[in-house]
């Protein structure tokens, strides 16, 4: 859809009604934290279609239906539609430092110069004279805003209902937002000043009025974010564009779009409600890591800073386990490992204002499976640049888990990370690794886990919470037409086993081969003395009575099975698929085997 709106004149490719669209403010930002840009929402137009490499942005801003990003450089990238001349950045490229967008796009210099392109209907491209001693931009309906070094607020284009006639005092202005058709201004005293178009209520900032340290602006809607970290929203509200989503609480940052929000937590995580047509509020999986937002017309963008993984292994261990209650079923901890090293895209520039590295190992549900935080301090920790943190753990003593080797090098951006004696089961591929180095996050995802020692696709133990699986490595039959009661069976896999305190000495386990199903009843297997593993040797039938001797061992711990089944009668195995699967307690799966070996039938 595209809605492309020149004065009183409607073009519609999609008949919808009428849309308008506001980016928020765009703060100056230090060039040092490159990251990955990240689109999602509507993408009629390639707006959500980041260049590649898509590495290496500093800042982004979402537009009507295009998209900027601000490289490392200075320089900057843009992409989407482009019928006025919205994503042709003029030249030269070079030393930007903040960028805007609406239908028109706003870049800030180094020098405090700003450069303006795209439609110019209402001279919303016309920068004022003297055009320097800006320090932050942002681009509204129709009209811009710029923030000068000495607090005051300029503004130029449309003017029809006041947007940008700033109200007096004109002083002391620490941010701005140009909305739809108004504007928002923030004083030094966290204090809201808003003027212009205010039909539904979006420049009536509530009461009280104070603690404010972040404004944004929608078509006709609008955000405050408080100094401790609650969102405030006014205005229109059809859509849900100004329910806050719950709690309402560790906001770090915030973003208006047409008709929906965006909140950055102080995780790192996006939170998003509003109109959702297009998929606007839906973050992406992996909804970790986030350094900043930018709210779109139906489109949405997110900045994550960049881990680059070139190694990551994960090891199941040891079950520890606790007979003090004659429970040999009851484990205290894993004894699990995970180990991962890389490069880090940037660094913060002011290390001497970081006091904390925390690291934090995200499974592909989006579940924690492991935090730790380190105090850091640059001067007493860092040498030559170089952050060293080390940990042993006492033998017989894995307690929760801790960071055993930890190795910044600031000046070489690169990483390794050892985590030891952890309990990561859940964890399942694609991960995410995120080093919080003080307020810079930044994140990596792999999909290279080597897990139980050999680098395998099949799941483990350590997947077991994740979701029921099954994979049989190995099938074989075998048929004997001239003797009854010899056809054998043996198969081996992996499983996921759901319930970490599953035991099979108490369960019916049901091994099912084609159309038939061995039911194994409970008492039937045997535990050993880890309690992890189960054995069974029993004569079983099937629903047609056609019996056999099972035998079954199930690793419950290392995830594995292995099944045989002789002096059996009638074993199917003349198609070309067979469909194998185990049932027990919470687990209960079927795959089809391909390749089965064998006498002819």
């Amino acid at each position: 859809m595209r809605i492309n709106i020149k004065g009183n004149r409607y073009s519609f490719v999609t008949i919808v009604s009428v849309c308008f669209f506001l980016c928020a403010f765009v703060l100056p930002m230090p060039i040092y934290a490159a990251g990955k840009a990240v689109a999602w929402g509507y993408n009629g137009y390639g707006e959500c279609n980041v260049p590649s490499p898509s590495t290496g942005f500093s800042s982004i801003a979402a537009g009507g239906n295009f998209s900027l990003g601000l490289k490392q450089d200075g320089s900057i990238w843009a992409w989407g539609y482009n019928e006025d001349d919205e994503c042709n950045v003029p030249l030269p490229n070079t030393g930007f430092m903040a960028i805007a967008a609406s239908i028109h796009s706003l870049g800030l210099k180094t020098d405090g110069s700003i450069v303006a392109w795209g439609y110019n209907g209402y001279g919303e491209c016309n920068v004022p004279l003297l055009n320097t001693g800006f320090t932050a931009i942002s681009a509204g309906y129709y009209h811009s805003l710029g923030l000068k070094q000495d607090g005051s607020i300029v503004a130029w284009g449309r003017n029809d209902y006041n947007q940008c006639n700033v109200p007096e005092p004109n002083i002391g202005f620490t941010a701005i937002a140009a909305g739809g058709y108004y504007s928002l201004g923030l004083k030094h005293d966290g204090s809201i000043v808003a003027w212009g178009r205010n039909d539904s209520g979006q420049c009536n900032v509530p009461e009280p009025n104070t603690g404010f340290s972040s404004i944004a602006a929608g078509y006709a809607h609008s955000l405050g974010l408080k100094q401790d970290g609650s969102i405030v929203a006014w205005g229109r509200n059809l859509e849900g564009e100004c329910t806050v989503s719950e709690p309402n609480t560790g906001f770090t940052a915030i973003s208006a779009g047409h008709y929906h929000s965006l909140g950055l937590k102080q995780e790192g995580s996006i939170a998003a409600w509003g109109s959702n047509v297009y998929g606007q509020c839906t973050a992406p999986s992996f909804n970790r890591g986030f350094s900043s937002i930018s709210a779109g017309w139906l489109h949405s963008l997110g900045l994550k800073l960049n881990l680059a993984i070139a190694k990551c292994t994960v090891t199941a261990g040891k079950i520890q386990y606790s007979d003090n209650d004659g429970d040999i079923n009851d484990f205290n901890e894993m004894q699990d490992a995970f180990t991962a090293s890389g490069t880090i895209s940037s660094v913060p520039s002011d290390l001497n204002s970081v006091t904390h590295i925390d690291v934090n190992i995200i499974s592909a549900d989006g579940n924690s499976i492991f935090y730790e935080a380190n105090d850091f301090n640059y001067a007493h920790d860092a040498k030559k640049g170089k952050f060293t943190h080390t940990y042993k753990i006492a033998k017989g003593n894995p307690t929760e888990g801790a960071i055993t080797s930890l190795v910044i090098d600031f000046n070489k951006k690169t990483f390794a990370v050892t985590v030891k004696s952890a309990d990561l089961t859940g964890l399942a591929c694609p991960l995410q690794l995120i080093i919080s180095i003080g307020d810079s996050v930044i994140s990596g995802e792999t999909n290279e886990t080597i897990v139980n020692g050999p680098k395998t696709l099949t799941p483990t133990r350590l997947m077991r919470t994740y979701k029921d699986t099954l994979v049989v490595n190995k099938a074989k039959t075998k048929h004997n037409s001239k003797k009854l009661h010899s056809d054998t069976l043996s198969v081996t896999g992996d499983i996921a086993v759901t319930d970490t305190d599953v035991n099979l000495c108490n369960a019916d386990v049901n091994f099912i081969w084609g159309q038939q199903s061995f039911s194994v009843p409970p008492g039937s297997f045997k535990a050993s003395k880890t309690g992890h593993l189960f054995k069974c040797s029993k004569v079983a039938a099937d629903a047609n009575g056609n019996t056999g001797i099972v035998t079954a061992l199930v690793d419950t711990d290392k995830a594995t099975f292995t099944l045989s089944v002789n002096g059996a009668n009638a074993i199917d195995a003349s198609s070309a698929s067979i469909p194998f699967g185990i049932s027990f307690a919470d687990f209960n799966e079927t795959i089809d085997v391909n390749r089965v070996t064998g006498r002819s039938w």
